[in-house]
């Protein structure tokens, strides 16, 4: 069942990116040079790498502190 809801979602990605130059040129003004357009994506990541393992050195049997991003 979770492939086929996979599935599904590629292809409504396929889709669109398939129709997204026209969908671009839908919204824009008239008058819009299309070789200066920038398209910029974001995507949903986490700022900085919460929860990651900080290296350092220190004594065998010891915690030390260590400040994280």
């Amino acid at each position: 069942m979770l492939d086929l809801n996979i599935q599904n979602k590629t292809k409504k990605r396929k889709r669109y990116i398939k129709n997204f130059k026209q969908k671009a040129i839908d919204v824009l003004p008239a008058d819009t040079d299309l070789n200066k357009v920038d398209v910029w994506f974001q995507d949903e990541t986490r700022i900085g790498q919460q929860g990651s393992i900080t290296r350092i050195w220190a004594e065998k049997g010891t915690r030390p502190r260590a400040v994280r991003q």
